[in-house]
């Protein structure tokens, strides 16, 4: 985390809330840090999901479905108009395209 510093560009941080790989302080003291910086910092903590958001102890909140269209949004708001990810939401919102039928699988496989 040596590396923060103003001007950086806008930060997604996603973290599952039981992950034993890279523990949720981690993600915090990065938010923390960038957010002292200045930078711009989306933190979303997923309840209930270990590394790789897989269920932990329950049903992840907010639903896959749900972080797909979190991601989808910050890339909207932040990439400056450059690109839309309106596919990405819908294919998201209909289960299907690539993140659709990851979330499919991920639910056929837990």
């Amino acid at each position: 985390m040596t590396r923060v510093h103003a001007g950086a560009h806008p930060f997604l941080i996603l973290q599952g809330t039981e992950d034993l790989l890279v523990p949720v302080a981690h993600a915090r003291t990065l938010s923390d840090r960038l957010t002292a910086a200045g930078v711009p910092v989306t933190l979303l903590l997923v309840e209930h999901a270990g590394h790789g958001l897989r269920s932990v102890g329950g049903e992840p909140a907010p639903s896959r479905i749900e972080v797909i269209q979190r991601i989808a949004e910050f890339f909207d708001r932040d990439r400056s108009g450059r690109g839309s990810s309106d596919r990405m939401k819908a294919g998201a919102r209909a289960g299907r395209g690539p993140s659709g039928e990851r979330i499919a699988y991920l639910h056929a496989h837990r």
